[in-house]
């Protein structure tokens, strides 16, 4: 099972790049791991991650309004943003799941 949570790639402090599920769906032959595998079926499982991730993928900032980056996310079709500083470090993940989470009314106790 590929877990749904992208995976960001930086080098050193600076983000380079993210891998998604859709990144992963998209480079894996969905014949890897049947009776119908072939050789290059299998190939696919070993491709580094520089020939598979999102390069200059679309991000926010720390401060952006959630309602902003919830708008960013249904424009471009993507299911996730880095967050990332001024100087491109990145801060954490924001998903479409994290945005409804977000919009939820916090549960009240029940005495």
């Amino acid at each position: 099972m590929i877990n749904p949570t992208p995976r960001s790639i930086t080098t050193g402090e600076r983000m380079t790049g993210i891998i998604s599920d859709r990144d992963l769906l998209k480079a894996i032959s969905p014949y890897a791991g049947t009776l119908s595998e072939t050789d290059r079926d299998h190939a696919t499982l070993n491709k580094r991650i520089h020939l598979v991730m999102s390069r200059n993928p679309i991000t926010v900032r720390p401060d952006t309004p959630l309602a902003a980056a919830a708008q960013v996310l249904i424009e471009t079709g993507v299911s996730c943003l880095p967050v990332v500083t001024e100087d491109g470090t990145l801060e954490g993940i924001i998903s479409w799941r994290d945005l409804l989470k977000a919009s939820l009314p916090v549960p009240t106790p029940h005495p």
